[in-house]
This record gives C-alpha cells, sequence and structure tokens, in this order.
C-alpha cells in the first residue's frame, strides 16, 4: 500500500466523485465491457447474487433481469451512487456500505461479485476475504490487469493523488494468491482486452502481435477471477 493514502479521505473522495460519474451504459463506455467479462466469468443458475461497489446499479439489473437470479442487491459506499441506482432499478435493494464489514451473515448469496474495486481499496486481502464469507458458492472479481498506479501533483493544492484513485496493482499471481488466501479454488481467471472486443479482426492478429511485440501484452485491460468455495 503507498503510504500516501494512509490518511486519505477515501469515501469522501468517492462520494463526491459518485455526484457526477454515472455507471450506465450511454454515460460509460467501458460499463458493458464489465458487465460482459462478468457473464463469461459467472458459473451458472444462481439463487442470489449481491454486487459489492455497485455503482449505479446496472450489473445487478443484469443480474435480476437477464440472468434471471431470483434475488439480488447491491452495496456501494457513495449515497450517491445508491441513490441513483434505487430510482433507475427500482424492486432491486441497494444499500450503502464498507466493502470491509458487509451487512449480511455468512454465505448469504450464492455469487458476490466486486468490479473494478479492489484496486482502490487500502487493504484488498481484508476484502477479499469479506467478500468470500458472504458467498456461498462463488467471488468474481475484476481488476486491471496489471496497470501502474499513477501518482500525479494537483495544480491546485500542490498535493499528489493517485489517478482514478487506483492505489493497487494486480497480475495474475497476485489476483491468484488473494483468492486462495480467502479460501477460494480459482475456477477461471483470464485477460479481458476491451479493444479486441471491439474489433475482432485485432483478436486474430493478437496471436501474431504476441510474438512480435511481447510488452504490449503485460499490461492493459482487465483480469477476472472467479474463485469457489469449498464444497
Amino acid at each position: 500500500m503507498p503510504k500516501e493514502t494512509e490518511a486519505a479521505d477515501w469515501k469522501g473522495f468517492y462520494e463526491a466523485l459518485a455526484r457526477t460519474q454515472k455507471f450506465l451504459p450511454g454515460f460509460d463506455g467501458a460499463e458493458e465491457h464489465r458487465v460482459r467479462m462478468v457473464l463469461r466469468t459467472f458459473g451458472g443458475p444462481a439463487r442470489s447474487a449481491l454486487d459489492v461497489g455497485c455503482g449505479d446499479g446496472y450489473l445487478c439489473h443484469v443480474y435480476k433481469n437477464v440472468l434471471r437470479v431470483p434475488r439480488v442487491a447491491g452495496v456501494d459506499c457513495a449515497g450517491a451512487h445508491v441513490r441513483r441506482a434505487r430510482s433507475t432499478f427500482p424492486g432491486i435493494p441497494f444499500v450503502q456500505g464498507d466493502i470491509y464489514d458487509l451487512a449480511f451473515g455468512d454465505g448469504a448469496f450464492d455469487v458476490v461479485s466486486a468490479v473494478e474495486v479492489l484496486e482502490h481499496l487500502e487493504d484488498p486481502a481484508r476484502a477479499f476475504a469479506e467478500l468470500a464469507r458472504v458467498a456461498a458458492r462463488e467471488v468474481i472479481v475484476t481488476v486491471p490487469f496489471n496497470e501502474e498506479p499513477k501518482r500525479r501533483l494537483c495544480p491546485y493544492c500542490l498535493k499528489g493523488f493517485y489517478l482514478d484513485g487506483h492505489i493497487q496493482r494486480f497480475d495474475e499471481p497476485r489476483l491468484r494468491k488473494l483468492a486462495e488466501d480467502a479460501a477460494l479454488r480459482v475456477r477461471r481467471i483470464f485477460v479481458y482486452r476491451p479493444w479486441e472486443e471491439r474489433r475482432p479482426m485485432r483478436k486474430l492478429y493478437s496471436p501474431v502481435k504476441r510474438l512480435i511485440f511481447p510488452e504490449d501484452f503485460r499490461s492493459g485491460g482487465w483480469l477476472a477471477l472467479a474463485g469457489e468455495k469449498a464444497a
């Protein structure tokens, strides 16, 4: 964890950001890709699902109305996101909460997801353990793939800050270890590159490009993991 984050008011930061930042198709072009990653990772029919760091609730909507999960809920640390999710997707319960202390019992949901969340946290191991605690079947997480946290200097207050609030870097070994330390068996882990999804020819060309320019594949895109609870 970068030392500069120890006294950061992250809850205040994300609350302020949520007033203008919308994680909905039409407002954020990456939202469809985040959902597509989860759909590829989902382990089959489920009776219940919880999305932690749910933003404006679009993934919860997909759980309920596309995957037909009967019981769905969402949690976010920002009240502005929770209020917008309730307004946009009525009928799905959304609550404001803390990923380190989720207000649900052990094994309360078949599937628990955290999409683009862990890179923002000072203690991702503690958060992963809490996700695993409330999951009965599996945990799905996605993070930027091997992205180096980018520190910048604010031109107004002359204080340092991390771009997009990203303070953690994840490659496959680190994410896999977090899952295993939370007593999960990794069922699937893969890198998702949005530019290949938008342009199919790039996916066909990727094996050749990987041989010629291997450095282009060492970071970028997202890393998705599904970890199963022990039977």
